[in-house]
């Protein structure tokens, strides 16, 4: 349908510099901005510990972000970059019963030249339960859940395109919140499992054939009989939603 493990960081690094170089940080003159230095790639990995539900916080200033569900540990990375500044922090503390474990890029604010590169590559455990926060300032996001133990989803890019798969059998209901300021949103959803999508657009167009629109939301044919639900709030300022039902 188209309408209009104690409280310190556990985490385990294995560099693989790609060129053996510095590669410092210099400014250009008067403009002050940053050159880019030698590509890096970097893997890490943060083990589980002690904790049973952990939240995920990623918070990327710049770059293009890919997730997927595959990893042996809790949290298997490589990090793609040629700005020095913006080498990924960590942080892994627990919060009450839930562990905090925080990837976030430095020096998100700093002005680069246009061949700046920063990419991460980011895979999850599958056997512990979780939610998961992204924030991207300006860049892509490019995300599939099957098989996470996710509770909630939440998305934010400033400016930016989204790419989330959805599908993957669930035994418990998903909360999904979606947002850009301008970019377009694919939404991949399940059939056999309850959808409703419930879009906010400041300017753009739904697509969504095969889902029913009523009362200012989208819903799956399953979504009346369904005992588990994939509830979606997308808000886009400029840009179009689209979205592909699948077995």
């Amino acid at each position: 349908m188209e309408t209009k493990v104690p409280k310190r960081l556990i985490v385990m690094a294995v560099l693989t510099v790609m060129v053996m170089v510095s590669g410092c940080i210099t400014s250009n003159g008067d403009d002050d901005i940053v050159k880019t230095g030698d590509l890096r790639t970097e893997d890490y990995f943060v083990e589980l510990g002690p904790a049973q539900n952990v939240k995920i916080n990623i918070e990327m200033g710049t770059g293009e972000l890919e997730i997927r569900p595959d990893a042996t540990k809790l949290m298997e990375g490589t990090f793609t970059y040629n700005i020095d500044k913006w080498k990924p922090r960590f942080t892994y503390d627990p919060e009450g019963n839930i562990w905090n474990l925080t990837i976030r890029q430095p020096n998100a604010d700093i002005e680069v030249e246009s061949d700046a590169r920063n990419e991460w590559d980011l895979s999850f455990g599958t056997w512990v339960p979780m939610e998961m926060n992204v924030e991207i300032g300006a860049g892509t996001a490019d995300i599939a859940v099957a098989g996470l133990d996710l509770a909630s989803l939440s998305i934010a890019i400033g400016a930016g395109d989204i790419a989330l798969d959805l599908t993957g059998n669930r035994v418990d209901h998903l909360i999904v919140r979606v947002g850009t300021g301008n970019g377009r949103v694919n939404l991949i959803v399940p059939d056999y499992i309850g959808v409703q999508i419930q879009p906010t657009q400041g300017s753009g167009t739904v697509i969504a054939p095969g889902l029913e629109f009523r009362d200012g939301n989208y819903f799956n044919d399953v979504f009346d009989s369904s005992e588990v639900f994939i509830l979606i709030a997308v808000d886009i300022g400029v840009g179009d939603l689209v979205v592909l039902e699948t077995p």
